[in-house]
């Protein structure tokens, strides 16, 4: 807007006192001071498949086309989705193998500094992993004095999200709430389901009719609620390139487009309740790009769709930091690489942000471990303000040029894919499984050769550090509880409501039989730790 056009201008003479150096002048400096030498030699080539040089200035950003009256919160949204501040909410991931137990981490959680909670509740295979929320009685014990009419609450519960769902709803019912106040997100994802699991988790088309029921009730009780998450995680925790990682979560969110508007959903709809998650890794300013490069790409997929409303351009975006770069040794370095990912995902835009802790790889975090990692995002806040700076990153003539890079190389990439047939083709074809294959090769080779480093694994590691005694974070599990009989009713959680009220009633009896899955039909993805090895 004007105001802000005013407030830009105040500003262009800041520098005025100081000479103007031109490209050509930068070159000609250095290659001074490299007696000759080749200055390409000090490019960077990244995982990502193009060339970094070693300065940029003001003539770089000549060829961004996106910057041209381009604000923060104005299309194509890669400088932010918001006109004001940098706000995110921290989120805490609960895991724990008993409903009382999650109830006090939740609450101590948000007394402490937290804004938003994660459930770990995953049904599937018999099972549950995680928190055991399978009925209305472990909802409500669940979120025991928890307020979540002010607090989103997300479930990541996989192939239990219509179950987790309705039992949610029927929480808020019981409460007396406004159900159109809820906010938080379940994390319906069928093709992360497939490129993890081989298959899809049951009937190829009735998962997409599930995921449009979720979306319909979504639309007319909880408007604010999300049932659909577009995730990166798998690719990233694969081994993918921060390019790999857009372009396939991309591919990801037009399959969902594809397949919901034929089953007759507006653009506007499928989008105003899907959210997409991806991993931040220490790359500093590769990562900060990346979130800017992804918003940029959708908004343009979506406008492309034809999208009426504003609010379906924009991506909304949460976070995780990486496991795939935590190591078992020296496993305090872990909290450093935690805070720079963090930091990275703040000035990138992301809405929400979960921090790991910096013992998650190998055990199941305790108090201490999981304060560090809250008050990191505490400190980024209170104490370093991010949030109060409007794009941070915007006006950076290297961290501009990343972007356009990272936008131009993912949609190369993502054209490939789309023009094999989308997202599901590609992985039944194995072309996605084997471009994430040659990335993490690479990455593992230069792992082994000291090229990457690892710190405290691979290069400056303690020998004398035995390790800790606990090696293994297993996510809890427990076979899922059963009413009398399976439950068959439509495809519809005012059904699953209605059912789930009752007392012999549990989200169990909502999944289709495991025994009727399909055998895999793909070369599932192998998510796995680059310090493994070691």
């Amino acid at each position: 807007d004007q105001s802000m056009k005013d407030k830009i201008k105040l500003t262009e003479n800041l520098f005025g006192e100081f000479p103007e150096v031109s490209a050509s002048e930068w070159k000609a400096e250095i290659a001074k001071d490299l007696k000759g030498g080749d200055i390409g030699k000090l490019d960077w080539k990244p995982y990502e498949g193009f060339a970094v040089r070693p300065f940029y200035t003001e003539e770089d950003l000549d060829a961004v086309g996106y910057l041209t009256e381009q604000y923060p919160g104005g299309f194509p949204y890669a400088r932010g989705n918001e006109s004001g501040g940098n706000d995110w909410k921290i989120d805490e991931c609960i895991i724990s193998g008993s409903v009382k137990e999650a109830n006090r981490l939740a609450l101590k959680s948000l007394g402490m500094g937290a804004q938003s909670l994660t459930i770990v509740c995953e049904a599937g295979d018999g099972y549950i992993y995680g928190v055991p929320v399978e009925s209305a009685r472990d909802m409500s014990a669940l979120l025991k004095d928890v307020p979540i009419g002010e607090v989103p609450v997300h479930f990541m519960c996989g192939r239990g999200s219509a179950g987790i769902l309705a039992l949610y709803a029927i929480e808020a019912e019981k409460r007396g709430l406004d159900k159109k106040r809820l906010s938080g997100s379940v994390d319906a994802d069928p093709l992360k389901f497939l490129a993890l699991g081989g298959s899809f988790p049951g009937d190829e088309r009735e998962t997409f009719e599930e995921l449009r029921s979720m979306i319909s009730y979504l639309e007319n009780n909880m408007p604010c609620y999300r049932a659909l998450e577009v995730s990166g995680h798998h690719f990233h925790d694969s081994g993918a390139s921060a390019v790999q990682e857009i372009a396939f979560t991309l591919s990801a969110g037009v399959e969902y487009l594809d397949r919901l508007t034929s089953l007759d959903m507006s653009v506007d709809r499928i989008t105003s309740h899907m959210s997409f998650s991806f991993c931040i890794g220490s790359s500093y300013f590769m990562e900060i790009a990346k979130l800017r490069a992804a918003r940029l790409l959708w908004s343009s997929i979506v406008e492309a769709y034809g999208a009426r409303k504003e609010l379906a351009e924009k991506m909304s975006i949460k976070t995780r930091t990486s496991s795939w770069n935590k190591t078992v040794f020296d496993p305090y370095v872990n909290m450093l690489r935690g805070t720079v990912e963090a930091m990275a995902a703040a000035i990138g835009g992301c809405e929400s942000l979960s921090v790991l802790p910096l013992d998650s790889v190998y055990e199941r975090p305790g108090e201490f471990t999981r304060r560090l990692a809250r008050n990191t995002q505490l400190i980024l806040k209170n104490e370093s303000y991010l949030d109060r700076v409007t794009d941070p990153a915007g006006g950076s003539y290297y961290i501009e040029r990343l972007t356009d890079s990272l936008a131009d190389s993912a949609w190369e990439l993502f054209r490939k894919v789309e023009s094999m047939g989308g997202l599901v083709d590609a992985l039944r074809a194995g072309f996605i499984q084997e471009e994430i294959e040659r990335t993490r090769d690479e990455r593992d080779r230069d792992l082994a050769s000291g090229k990457a480093v690892l710190l405290g694994t691979n290069q400056y590691p303690d020998l004398r550090e035995k390790g800790p005694k606990k090696t293994g974070n297993a996510i809890p599990k427990k076979p899922l509880r059963a009413g009398s009989e399976r439950h068959v009713g439509e495809f519809s959680i005012g059904d699953h409501i209605a059912y789930l009220k009752g007392k012999r009633s549990f989200i169990g009896d909502l999944l289709t039989d495991e025994n009727g899955k399909p055998g895999p039909e793909i070369e599932p993805l192998r998510p796995y730790r680059g310090g493994e090895p070691f």
